[in-house]
């Protein structure tokens, strides 16, 4: 007689835990409703996960790509361009115990350098560099076995001269394009501004003088970004600016580079140069993942991952409280 009531009672609990449905596999967990989650932040270097014993329903994830550099102010207080924003990507992921995830964390690009992970550099050590990608692989630690990539932020264009208005051009967010430096007024006409990348491919440096002109960005190699274009070193006499174009991100592709200003018109008229143009955000990659989600424009600051599962240890919770 004492027997069913007490099977009753656990089985009453049991079958109104929320989290059952997990063990059986019926459904994903999240962050809100897994009793483990793992932070991992950048570090410069290879972490790694090694999926418990205990871990008994798919994992959820979430990555942070890092931010790109913002450029440099250009002559006369002309302004840099800003770094592009890190992605976000998140999903579920099937995983056996004892398998380990080798996390790569996405550095935020600095003026002039790119984040690790493949952001790259500006040109002319006064652009920003791209943010490094935050990307997470399995069966091995080359890029082939990446089951998911957050791509690092375009880095911004330096800022022209002679006039205040020359403003740099942005970097991209993960997955888009940089924009293009402002071209400079002159009484001829206008000094050309470099170009934004659009997608791996680098910017155009902008149009001026023969003989005065900026470099174009490069294109991107694999998941590392293109190094920005270098800008015109000459002219600009009483507000001195070298306007180059910032790094692309790192990525699935890495973003390509932006181009250099180009000092005077095609005319030769003037000695103002426009700006660097923003370099592009590398791109987001989810094809290991299940229920995936993507946010191009999300994170500041350097890249993170997030590692969420239900264990044994909360059903047991559930089952015996």
């Amino acid at each position: 007689m004492k027997i069913a009531p007490m099977v009753t009672v656990l089985c009453a609990v049991i079958l109104t835990c929320p989290f059952d449905a997990h063990a059986g596999g019926s459904a994903n967990p999240s962050c809100a409703n897994s009793d483990k989650v793992v932070r991992f932040d950048f570090t410069g270097a290879q972490q790694s996960f090694v999926v418990p014993a205990n871990a008994i329903s798919a994992l959820y994830i979430e990555a942070n790509g890092a931010q790109g550099g913002s450029g440099q102010l250009g002559g006369n207080g002309s302004v840099g361009g800003e770094g592009g924003r890190g992605g976000f990507v998140s999903g579920n992921r099937a995983a056996s115990s004892g398998t380990t995830l080798n996390i790569f964390i996405g550095g935020q690009g600095t003026t002039t350098l790119g984040g690790f992970n493949g952001g790259a550099d500006g040109g002319n050590s006064n652009a920003g560099g791209g943010g490094g990608a935050t990307d997470i692989r399995v069966g091995g630690v080359a890029p082939g076995n990446r089951i998911l990539a957050a791509g690092g932020g375009g880095g911004g264009g330096r800022g022209g001269c002679e006039a205040s208005t020359v403003a740099g051009g942005n970097g991209g967010a993960s997955g888009q394009s940089g924009a293009d430096g402002t071209s400079a007024p002159t009484s001829g006409g206008v000094a050309g501004g470099g170009s934004g990348a659009v997608g791996t491919a680098g910017g155009a440096a902008g149009l001026g003088c023969a003989g005065f002109l900026g470099t174009n960005g490069l294109t991107s190699v694999d998941s590392t970004g293109g190094a920005g274009g270098s800008g015109q070193a000459c002219c600009c006499f009483s507000a001195q600016s070298i306007p180059a174009g910032g790094g692309g991100g790192g990525g699935f592709l890495g973003g390509g580079g932006g181009g250099g200003g180009s000092a005077g018109t095609p005319g030769c008229s003037g000695n103002d140069k426009g700006a660097g143009g923003g370099g592009a955000g590398g791109t987001n990659f989810t094809g290991g993942l299940t229920n995936a989600s993507v946010t191009a424009a999300s994170n500041f600051g350097n890249g993170n991952v997030l590692i969420c599962y239900i264990s044994t240890d909360l059903i047991f919770k559930n089952g015996f409280d």
